[in-house]
């Protein structure tokens, strides 16, 4: 975690600094700090956040959980040690009373780097009503929309370097040619409860209506740009087929990780897509998309909701109650992104074969884990298939290529 900070995210955040806010000297000498107590190892102490800081106590509690021992960069858990980073670069940056974000244009440019994609992505949907899709194949298409979005992850990789992933049928407008085409890669989902989830849904939307039950669903989001769309476009699927009547995205307090997304990412990457830039000039069929998510945020089915326990290290089953009355009553739960998934599973390196509904059964609401393998914490996967998986790629935990589409519902488990 340390080297990769010091030698790739450390530099863009000054190079960030230096471009938007040249007069903030403090900003830059704040970081440098930063930088000296992360090459310390063990001797730099993650030494917790002033009284005033609006989640002082939260963090008190994480910080001593830890022994005194091993507070440092080098020896606490990998997962609060990366959380506390980005942390101190918002207060570094004086986030909490400027609103700067040192990721903001990165996050911008993976959004705009991803306007051709999405553009075949609306113009594949505007098609679907003419193909007779059903409300499952929508569904379905949606969901594995979604999850092969976080590939697109601008903390792994420079939001300008041509790594996204591509379609063979990227440019056919065919509704029924893209849903083949996602088809394809349901052999790399190893825990694979699509089928499940979809039904789940399907049986209880209520098409056409958004005046009668309040189906809510929850999306913890991960990323801005290509992902954060693909989850915009899944929350816009289940309104469209009636299988929620409100979408609730969830996101950070602050920006974390780079790419991250903060309320205003969803409401930049919304008016982006609504607006006259040069950008959109021959998108429009993503300009059409974003109009009506427009119109589902002012009519309040889209909903952007920020929260600091997205931007911390703790558990899911630690939630506090706070946290977990904001998603009681969901009819769905949809968790994105590897940092979330860890989190759901405690971060514990659980045997691969361990069942998802054994280690989630602490949930009394219905979950569904979307998440392409980009670290070594995972479960559900029969030893089979990883063996067998093993065998092919030595790296396959971590290549983003292999992915798992989990799901618990404790009424049925009960």
């Amino acid at each position: 975690m340390t080297r990769r900070i010091i030698e790739e995210i450390y530099p863009r955040i000054v190079h960030e600094c230096q471009s938007r806010a040249p007069e903030k000297r403090e900003y830059l000498d704040r970081l440098a700090v930063l930088k000296s107590s992360l090459e310390s190892g063990s001797a730099g102490s993650l030494s917790g956040f002033e009284e005033s800081s609006v989640d002082h106590n939260e963090w008190q509690d994480i910080l001593h959980n830890i022994s005194c021992t091993e507070r440092n960069w080098l020896d606490a858990p990998w997962i609060v040690s990366e959380f506390y980073f980005y942390r101190r670069v918002v207060d570094a940056v004086d986030y909490f009373s400027t609103s700067f974000d040192p990721f903001k244009q990165q996050k911008l440019n993976g959004l705009t780097s991803s306007l051709g994609d999405f553009e075949n992505l609306a113009h594949v949907w505007s098609t679907a009503s003419q193909s007779a899709a059903t409300v499952r194949e929508c569904i379905s298409f949606g969901i594995l929309t979604s999850l092969w979005g976080n590939r697109n992850d601008l903390s792994l990789w420079p939001a300008d370097m041509d790594t996204a992933p591509t379609s063979s049928h990227a440019h056919d407008p065919s509704f029924s040619l893209a849903l083949g085409s996602v088809y394809e890669t349901l052999p790399s989902i190893l825990d694979n409860h699509l089928e499940a989830v979809t039904e789940y849904l399907a049986v209880r939307s209520i098409p056409n209506d958004h005046t009668g039950d309040d189906l809510i669903v929850n999306i913890i989001v991960d990323n801005a740009g290509c992902e954060l769309l693909s989850d915009l476009f899944l929350g816009h699927i289940l309104l469209s087929v009636g299988a929620a009547s409100r979408v609730i995205f969830r996101t950070k307090a602050h920006p974390t990780f780079v790419s991250d997304a903060t309320s205003e990412d969803c409401e930049q990457t919304v008016a982006l897509l609504c607006g006259s830039s040069a950008e959109m000039d021959t998108q429009q069929h993503a300009h059409a998309m974003g109009q009506l998510w427009r119109e589902h945020l002012l009519a309040g089915r889209f909903v952007f909701a920020e929260d600091g326990f997205w931007c911390q290290p703790t558990g899911f089953k630690d939630m506090p109650p706070r946290v977990r009355d904001l998603l009681s009553g969901s009819q769905l739960v949809i968790v994105k992104g590897d940092a979330n998934y860890r989190r759901l599973l405690d971060d514990r390196l659980w045997p691969y074969c361990t069942p998802f509904s054994r280690i989630v059964g602490y949930s009394d609401t219905p979950l569904c884990a979307l998440r392409a393998l980009k670290s070594e914490v995972a479960c559900g996967i029969p030893a089979e298939i990883s063996d067998d998986v093993a065998k092919k790629e030595s790296n396959w935990m971590v290549s983003g290529k292999y992915a798992v589409v989990q799901y618990f519902d404790p009424f049925e488990a009960n």
